[in-house]
């Protein structure tokens, strides 16, 4: 009968283990992210993962899909992550954020939009808001010109003047998610005076957040449903 021996030094230290040393386990293995929850999805579908040892998690919130699993070698994991992916036209736009990022200077929508018409539902109104939006400018230059033009009832009865001028709403016609079919949807422009005395915009669409939570659901369904006999933990 053999005896397996292994010796180490460390220093001054010797240290003798008799019969054969543990493998690690639970090392860090292949980590792959920033695809599509779609793509996630078919990669495990033809992956076809050992069920009793993959572990499938879904963040309907957040939107995304991660599948864990150790059965390509006992002692290592590794991941496969996706989420569903903003357009990078609503990114730019500012539509729907929160906080000093929910602002835009309207001169820099007026430039994001010149060349997004393809965005927009009736090539039309994105001329007209487009003409509106340089003429807005203009009166903002015009009538808000030192301090006081920015304080109280005259700020608000020179921005209510100023609405009179621009358009507040648009309906765009676009792909919502990378992947998704177009959509229609209304964005409509909140003017507000923002930090250091600007004039700016604020986009914000409550369509548009409701197609998205709908996409979201839909697709997430669908996920739960061609995935059924994985092991699934909603966060």
């Amino acid at each position: 009968m053999e005896t397996q021996v292994n010796v180490t030094a460390n220093g001054d230290v010797i240290t003798i283990l008799h019969g054969k040393a543990p493998e690690p386990v639970n090392q860090k293995g292949v980590e792959i992210k920033g695809a599509t929850v779609e793509s996630v999805l078919d990669h495990i579908l033809q992956r076809k993962y050992d069920k009793a040892k993959a572990i499938v998690t879904i963040d309907e919130r957040e939107g995304t899909l991660k599948v864990i699993s150790d059965d390509l070698h006992p002692t290592t994991s590794h991941q496969v992550s996706g989420e569903v992916k903003e357009k990078p036209e609503l990114t730019k736009l500012h539509i729907n954020t929160e906080g000093d990022a929910a602002l835009i200077d309207p001169k820099l929508f007026e430039r994001i939009i010149k060349f997004m018409p393809h965005v927009f539902k009736d090539r039309a109104e994105h001329t007209a808001i487009l003409n509106s939006l340089q003429g807005f400018s203009v009166r903002v230059e015009t009538d808000f010109k030192n301090a006081n033009d920015f304080q109280g009832n005259t700020a608000h009865q020179k921005i209510q003047k100023a609405k009179s001028d621009i358009p507040l709403s648009f309906f765009m016609k676009c792909p919502i998610y990378v992947g998704a079919p177009e959509m229609t949807f209304q964005v409509e422009l909140e003017i507000v005076i923002g930090g250091n005395n600007q004039i700016m915009l604020s986009p914000y669409s409550i369509s548009l957040r409701e197609l998205q939570e709908q996409y979201k659901k839909d697709l997430f369904d669908k996920v739960r449903k061609q995935l059924e006999g994985y092991t699934i933990i909603e966060l």
